[in-house]
């Protein structure tokens, strides 16, 4: 997988040249919001057709023994376990925050990488990386490929409902 064209000291899930998924999604923020600022505005609701989409994930992974993660609920973040939701923080600073999952199917990094643009404005990489392990990991990630960049698309809407109201 080829990956370039992204702001310098982030983290993926292993070397670029081994990932099989990688995806970014930019847009601008106001430099007031740290990383985890951002992505606790980007989580705090979700629309109903993405939680039904966690709901079906869980439904079939639960089939298959793997663990469920009911997606974005409320109050997802405790800092004292290093969880956000069903990811554990690996490093949170005012301009980075890393979170990532792993198991024996899939390994999976989310990168939320703060970039000033001026004094008012920065923007925001959102990178997610995945490692794929076995045949499982691989059709897991058949449509969640196809789905992520809407969902995060999707899900930038709070931060512009956020900045609109400032």
């Amino acid at each position: 997988m080829v990956v370039d064209n992204f702001p310098e000291h982030i983290d993926l899930i292993c070397a670029k040249e081994q990932l099989d998924y990688f995806d970014v999604q930019t847009m601008e923020i106001s430099n007031e919001l740290s990383a985890m600022d951002f992505y606790v505005l980007m989580t705090q609701h979700q629309p109903k057709w993405i939680g039904y989409s966690f709901s079906v994930r869980d439904f079939f992974c639960r089939l298959f023994g793997i663990k469920t993660i009911q997606g974005f609920s409320e109050g997802g973040i405790d800092r004292g376990t290093h969880k956000a939701h069903f990811f554990q923080i690996l490093e949170e600073q005012q301009n980075k925050l890393t979170l990532a999952v792993k198991d024996k199917h899939l390994d999976v990094c989310i990168c939320i990488k703060l970039v000033p643009l001026n004094e008012q404005k920065n923007k925001v990489h959102v990178i997610a990386s995945v490692k794929e392990h076995n045949i499982l990991g691989k059709i897991y990630m058949v449509p969640v490929a196809k789905f992520h960049p809407i969902v995060v698309k999707s899900m930038f809407k709070n931060i512009d409902e956020y900045e609109l109201g400032r």
